[in-house]
């Protein structure tokens, strides 16, 4: 979609010693991951963009080839998050192509050795869809999907455990709801430059201007952190006491940061992507790309009472809810705004573009010397595991974390603040950026601030 590249969500999973066997663990996840595709056909179609005479289209793909699509690495030992990282950063520079042998997504698994007396190893599962058909509310679905399946499989509740691989794809298999035949959209050539650059009066930092040279040398950095679901429960309390939400909390809390370590900046510009699926009629459970983005010019004032208070004192506390309250409200104006605006109040390219107007427009942008914004919060809220009833033990696959990263930007805004969370589960933050972007030590920095600050957020005792 000329800013990114994809999207991704990474299930970490707890699979049970029974399933360590390589033939074993292979043959549960090509049955899983068959299972998912009935489930989503959309997953079997490829994305051609507009070539001489040639329309852009979707191209239903005759059969997937399980090497095609899927890398795993085994006997992985570990400690931490940093190979995961590593592979999240690896799957986000790869870019899409023969798409009428591929589809537009892969699938990269990481298998860990048991530790010590464990009966249970670790899997990462990391789903990366195209952008132009996949928004980060439909990574989740796929992870929804596919942990289900996993389930049952490790429960015995599945028989039918034959692999379909390669697998054929069959002729009803239904293609990607687009956006553009949802509701009506204007062609990205035809927005205003004011609208593709989202420039602003006020100036705000934005990091260094894009380069475009060599599009294929792009590297995303990725940095994270977990919250348990003890802080988690503390966090949320402490926005409900506050009448803020989570999202509104994670823009002030970014802001306090960057206005103390850019102490040259004038002021800040944060984006918001907002799901249109209730404007769609689609379920949630859907992959889809169906997002919008909201645009927030934050006041010089705001930043300098941030930037000039001390940490929780009641001046910073100030600052924060006018932040978080002016979030929510510009998100509520939007939403009740786009069945009013129609196309206009829809912040979004078509899906199909020609890849020539992509190229134009990042050539456009670098010659802007400028970058449309500061930072991204995208929170994609919560996953759901499924659980059978009664007892099962120990012996089946579990969700234990879900985590959200993006490709970096190449030409919108340096930094992107990834959020999920699991249902009494822990929430994970993804921060991305592109390397020479932005100042490495400064994400870091963000990192620990999230993390200390997020840790320290508990609710007021009556």
């Amino acid at each position: 979609m000329g800013h990114y590249n994809n999207c991704a969500v990474i299930g970490t999973y707890r699979f049970p010693n029974s399933l360590v066997a390589s033939d074993i663990f292979l043959d549960t996840l090509k049955h899983a991951l068959a299972k998912t595709i009935d489930r989503h056909p959309e997953l079997c179609y490829g994305i051609h963009h507009r070539s001489g005479e040639e329309p852009a289209h979707l191209y239903r793909i005759p059969e997937l080839k399980w090497d095609d699509i899927v890398e795993v690495e085994e006997d992985l030992v570990e400690n931490g998050d940093p190979i995961l990282e590593k592979a999240a950063s690896r799957i986000h520079d790869r870019r899409f192509t023969d798409q009428y042998n591929r589809p537009a997504w892969t699938l990269s698994v990481l298998k860990y050795q048991s530790q010590g007396d464990s009966n249970l190893f670790r899997v990462d599962i990391i789903f990366a869809g195209h952008h132009g058909v996949a928004d980060g509310g439909s990574c989740l679905a796929f992870q929804k999907t596919i942990q289900a399946y996993l389930y049952q499989d490790s429960a015995g509740q599945e028989q039918d455990r034959v692999s379909r691989w390669p697998y054929a794809v069959p002729d009803t298999a239904s293609s990607p709801i687009l956006l553009e035949d949802k509701m009506p959209l204007k062609p990205f050539l035809d927005l205003p430059v004011v609208a593709k650059v989202a420039d602003t009066i006020l100036d705000p930092w934005t990091a260094n201007p894009p380069t475009v040279l060599n599009k294929d040398s792009l590297h995303t950095q990725v940095a994270s952190l977990t919250l348990p679901f003890a802080q988690v429960t503390d966090v949320l309390a402490y926005c409900r006491q506050r009448g803020i939400t989570l999202t509104g909390l994670l823009h002030g809390l970014i802001l306090i940061y960057l206005s103390k370590a850019l102490p040259q900046a004038q002021t800040f510009r944060g984006s918001t992507p907002i799901s249109l699926r209730a404007f769609t009629g689609t379920s949630t459970d859907e992959i889809v790309n169906h997002i919008s983005s909201i645009y927030h010019d934050w006041k010089p004032e705001h930043i300098s009472l941030l930037r000039r208070s001390s940490e929780k004192s009641s001046e910073e506390n100030e600052a924060i809810s006018i932040i978080a309250q002016s979030f929510q409200d510009e998100v509520r104006a939007e939403m009740k705004a786009i069945p009013i605006r129609g196309p206009e109040a829809v912040f979004i390219a078509r899906i199909l573009e020609n890849p020539a107007s992509i190229d134009e427009m990042c050539l456009a942008a670098e010659k802007s010397a400028k970058r449309s914004t500061t930072y991204e919060v995208s929170n994609v809220g919560l996953l759901k595991a499924s659980e059978l009833n009664g007892d099962v033990g120990g012996q089946v696959v579990r969700l234990e974390r879900a985590m959200f990263t993006q490709s970096a930007m190449m030409t919108g805004c340096p930094l992107n603040c990834s959020v999920v969370s699991v249902a009494h589960g822990p929430l994970a933050i993804t921060l991305t950026w592109l390397e020479g972007v932005v100042d490495d030590a400064i994400v870091y920095g963000l990192r620990d601030f999230l993390s200390r600050r997020l840790s320290t957020a508990t609710p007021e005792k009556a």
